[in-house]
């Protein structure tokens, strides 16, 4: 760990928010870097002048965040003005101390000119005080201004508008319900010899690291990904293809197909996401007017798929997709008449930002974030805190997305996939200072009285954030299990 780092990091680690990983690696910082250690010392020696002049809480801290998320006093989260007050001097109390020293190098030289204008002040009446009182009833006996009887514009009524967060989540629930129904192809992986026949395959494309290489066989090569030539002209042969698998280092070969039920489904574009995941363009295995059709996320392992992206509707095909840094290309085949006949090519960007589980160890994902505390409540048995980190009363409102939290053993975050927000219409109507949209890959272990929309092992699950201001911390707006094979 640099010295820039620690820096950043310096607050959170006094306080005791950050992950285990994090406050062992600037634990051995301060041990070898005396400038960032002088710098700790000093910040500590602030903290502790302040808690003896602002003493709040006490309140014990532990390692984990879900036992410091236990032990917080519910009285800090008051409306009372007071309350509010007495815990923004605390939190605030680096900044604070800094202004009080500027305010009072200020005083200090300009004190003696206060004094001398204060004391030429002339002394106020008891007669001069009850004129006063006289005035003041006068004006209390006016009749209201016309300021005072303007009806609010809409933008006003909007600010003052109390949220009902029990709508928002109604609202979102109601949006989930168009994707139920959705089609996920199912996949079947079943070992290949090395030496079978390739019907017609595309040329081999290569994982990441290498350690995979997949091809299409059975539909030829594949449409090109940086022109728009081959999906005007269509040049994918007829019929099902079959995804192709070798394992680079065993040599080892395994074939995935489609399982179709009464449809002619066909995979006819992939790409790579990471060692485990591919993104496959599924559409019709026959016709002339197929280009393309909607995006999965299909692991090669498990065969386990989710739906990544859905066209608006028949005349619109994703053909070919490219992955990005935090994003992914699509090209799209727009059909312009309602004969397919005549086409053009569009690209959209979509957002998707892959997290793996090892970038969650390294203390890459913002600390506090929902979803990671509802894994870490939930796998310590604190069901209480895992139910107050939604956005609105779990058990009338989140329990039939996700079922008993105490009949769930485990949960383990494989990947998240940050997305493009779809609700944001939705989340504009509300007091919504920050959102995030994930798509995730999450691991469950239940129990056998379970009852409810999970399965055992791997679930694809969409999950909103949000922030309804810069003083909470994330909460879960929407979990959703998304149509899966």
């Amino acid at each position: 760990m640099n010295c820039s780092t620690f820096n950043k990091y310096l607050k959170d680690y006094m306080e005791d928010k950050v992950f285990m990983e994090v406050k062992n690696s600037m634990d051995e910082h301060l041990k070898t870097c005396s400038n960032c250690k002088n710098i700790y010392d000093k910040e500590m020696e602030i903290d502790k002048i302040f808690h003896s002049v602002l003493v709040g809480d006490n309140i014990s801290f532990k390692s984990s965040r879900v036992n410091i998320i236990s032990q917080i006093d519910k009285n800090r989260y008051s409306k009372n003005p007071l309350v509010k007050l007495k815990y923004s001097l605390i939190r605030n109390r680096f900044k604070l101390m800094s202004t009080l020293a500027a305010a009072m190098f200020v005083f200090i030289i300009i004190h003696g000119n206060v004094l001398s204008k204060l004391m030429e002040k002339p002394i106020v009446s008891v007669a001069s005080n009850e004129m006063n009182k006289d005035k003041v009833n006068e004006v209390k006996s006016e009749p209201k201004s016309e300021i005072t009887n303007k009806k609010l514009s809409k933008e006003e009524v909007k600010q003052d508008k109390v949220m009902d967060y029990k709508s928002l989540v109604n609202e979102l629930g109601t949006m989930n319900k168009a994707y139920e129904n959705t089609y996920v192809p199912e996949f079947k992986i079943s070992s290949r010899l090395q030496n079978k026949k390739y019907d017609y395959p595309s040329s081999w494309k290569a994982s990441p690291s290498k350690k995979f290489s997949v091809l299409l066989d059975g539909k030829g090569e594949m449409l090109d990904a940086e022109g728009s030539t081959g999906i005007i002209q269509g040049a994918l042969e007829e019929g099902t293809a079959t995804i192709v698998v070798k394992d680079n280092k065993l040599n080892q070969y395994r074939d995935i197909n489609i399982v179709n039920k009464n449809t002619q489904n066909s995979p006819l574009y992939l790409e790579w996401v990471d060692d485990d995941n591919l993104l496959v363009v599924v559409g019709l295995g026959h016709g002339t007017v197929v280009r393309g059709g909607n995006l999965y996320l299909l692991n090669v392992n498990t065969g386990n798929a989710t739906l990544v992206y859905q066209t608006a509707n028949d005349k619109e095909q994703v053909a070919t997709v490219k992955k990005l840094d935090k994003s992914l290309e699509l090209n799209l085949a727009v059909y312009e008449d309602d004969n397919f006949e005549k086409l053009h090519v569009e690209k959209k960007n979509i957002t998707f930002d892959l997290i793996t589980f090892e970038d969650m160890a390294k203390s890459s994902m913002p600390t506090g974030i929902g979803i990671i505390d509802l894994s870490s409540a939930i796998n310590e048995r604190d069901y209480n805190t895992a139910k107050a980190l939604f956005l609105e009363d779990y058990d009338a409102y989140y329990k039939s997305t996700l079922g008993e939290l105490k009949d769930i053993d485990s949960m383990k975050i494989n990947k998240l996939i940050k997305i493009d927000n779809f609700a944001q219409a939705k989340l504009e109507a509300y007091k919504i200072s920050e959102v995030i949209t994930y798509c995730a890959e999450i691991e469950y272990n239940l129990q056998p009285r379970y009852q409810g929309p999970l399965k055992q092992g791997v679930n694809y699950q969409k999950i909103i954030i949000v922030k309804t201001s810069d003083e909470n911390k994330w909460r879960i707006a929407d979990i959703f299990t998304s149509p899966q094979s």
